[in-house]
Parts: C-alpha cells; sequence; structure tokens
C-alpha cells in the first residue's frame, strides 16, 4: 500500500510542478532567451517529457519502480492510471487554489 500511496503523491507533486506552478514555463523561457535566441513564446516550444505532466508522472514512476524492485504488472497498471489521471489532478489542485482564494475573500469580507 506504500508503494501505491507514493505513486499517488509522486504523480501530485509532478502536476503541480508541470502544471501549476509554471516552473517548465520559466525554463522555456531561459531557453528561448539565453541559448535559443529566438523570438518566440514559452508555449512555442515543445521540450517533451519535460513539459508534459503525463509523460514525466509515467517515467518517473516506472523509474522509481524499477530503482524499487518492484516492476510488477499490478504497480505499471497503477502508474498508468496515475498518468492518465494527470489533467484531473491538475484540475483539482488549481479547484483547492480557488476554493482557498474564496474562502480567504469571504474571511476578508467578514473582518471589514
Amino acid at each position: 500500500m506504500m508503494i501505491i500511496s507514493n505513486l499517488i503523491i509522486f504523480t501530485f507533486i509532478i502536476c503541480f510542478i508541470i502544471d501549476v506552478s509554471e516552473f517548465i514555463d520559466s525554463v522555456k523561457q531561459f531557453l528561448i532567451k539565453h541559448v535559443l535566441k529566438m523570438n518566440l513564446k514559452p508555449e512555442d516550444l515543445m521540450i517533451k517529457p519535460f513539459d508534459c505532466s503525463l509523460c514525466i508522472s509515467f517515467w518517473f514512476n516506472i523509474i522509481y519502480l524499477i530503482i524499487i524492485g518492484k516492476f510488477i504488472p499490478e504497480y505499471i497498471f497503477i502508474v498508468c492510471l496515475c498518468s492518465l489521471l494527470t489533467t484531473n489532478i491538475s484540475d483539482l489542485l488549481y479547484w483547492f487554489k480557488d476554493l482557498f482564494v474564496k474562502i480567504q475573500f469571504l474571511l476578508n469580507k467578514l473582518v471589514k
């Protein structure tokens, strides 16, 4: 059960880094400006698998299973399922953020 929870936690962390934090867009902007020296928008530059939460979560979790010696069909299935749900997980993270903004707004209204 610990392995499954780790796979889910890793997927949430990856979704946060790739989709929510915009870290990858910052890296792409740096590459465009300083390395490629081109006039592009970050979304015009694709650096798969690094800008794809599905891809990164799949490969990261597969490597994790190999490292811990648990590369078996049951866990590979869980990895595929987690990877498939990355869009939903990212949306859930945004939903939590929006919920906290709404709560903060309501609290600010109450204080004033």
